[in-house]
């Protein structure tokens, strides 16, 4: 059944971008779909839990994470409720922007600053199988902010709880700051 519904939303995913792309709205693109691709090879890795993406400004992040979400559901037995994109970032206008090129049923789990600590952390409580996609990794992340605190209350700087539960992290960054140092701690694990 889990499989069946996951192939079914898979669909939906894919006849939104249709709807989004005849409509003239938002259109994935080839490299877009590239990145996508490289990300999923690098996820098959089982030893890996993390993908960092270092990207230009107004390169098409946003749609590297639609053709990200739609390659992984395509390719990964995972139920919509199990995908998340997050941000440090405290926008209103970044969450309506990400929402609105997104199926309905993905668009209420994007998260930012201001909802990570309570609804992000109360949502993915106990789940396994699950994908989450950071956008503007660099904002809010160090030490004393509030992404590093919510992934530490949540558990989600254990890479053995990662392991365990099966939850992959795909951090997007058109500035990667330090990030780009925390990523290559994490070694084998990462990309």
């Amino acid at each position: 059944k889990t499989e069946e519904l996951c192939q079914w939303e898979h669909g939906d995913i894919v006849s939104f971008i249709e709807k989004l792309k005849i409509k003239e709205l938002f259109e994935i693109y080839e490299n877009q779909e590239t990145c996508s691709e490289d990300v999923l090879h690098e996820l098959r890795d089982r030893k890996k839990c993390l993908v960092l993406i270092v990207a230009l400004t107004q390169s098409g992040k946003t749609g590297s994470m639609l053709a990200l979400i739609k390659n992984y559901t395509l390719n990964f037995t995972i139920p919509i409720v199990n995908i998340f994109i997050i941000t440090g970032l405290s926008s209103k206008e970044w969450v309506a922007q990400t929402k609105i090129r997104l199926p309905p049923d993905l668009a209420v789990r994007v998260y930012h600053r201001d909802n990570l600590k309570v609804k992000f952390i109360n949502d993915i409580k106990d789940k396994k199988n699950v994908l989450i996609i950071i956008d503007e990794i660099q904002i809010a992340a160090e030490h004393t902010l509030t992404l590093h605190e919510v992934f530490k209350k949540a558990n989600l700087d254990n890479k053995q709880k990662l392991f365990e539960n099966d939850i992959k992290i795909v951090e997007y960054t058109a500035t990667p700051d330090g990030t780009i140092y925390d990523a290559m701690d994490w070694k084998e694990n990462s990309s």
